[in-house]
């Protein structure tokens, strides 16, 4: 009896083993693993909504013009070149959420000049957007 089952136990031991590593191997899972996900139900997927999405966008806006006004204040060397990529992420978002807020974008492409930046960001502000 007790042979009997030490050995049905190492059998599914090494049943268990070659499931566990070919689904870590190869990434397909067992059978019983794969006929379980099936008969589950599943919930749909959600969507980020517009207002959401704005949000996020803005909080983006947030954080790129706080690291702007830290590389200012920052002593590090290559300085201007720091600057002008954090500009462009800015002016990048920038057009996004004038996208997602149907505002019209400048015709020039990256990166926008002064006064562009500012009619962005004055049209966006009485858009009722802030960041």
């Amino acid at each position: 009896m007790g042979f009997a089952t030490t050995v049905m136990w190492f059998v599914v031991g090494i049943v268990l083993a070659r499931w566990l590593l070919g689904w870590l191997l190869d990434g397909v899972p067992p059978r019983p693993v794969r006929i379980l996900a099936a008969l589950r139900p599943r919930r749909p997927r959600s969507t980020v909504s517009e207002p959401t999405r704005a949000v996020l966008l803005e909080l983006e806006l947030r954080r790129i013009a706080d690291c702007i006004q830290a590389e200012y204040a920052s002593c590090r060397p290559a300085k201007a070149e720091r600057l002008r990529s954090w500009v462009i992420a800015y002016d990048r978002v920038l057009l996004e959420l004038c996208e997602v807020s149907e505002i019209p974008p400048p015709r020039r492409g990256l990166p926008l000049s002064a006064a562009q930046r500012f009619d962005l960001e004055h049209a966006l502000v009485g858009s009722g957007r802030s960041w």
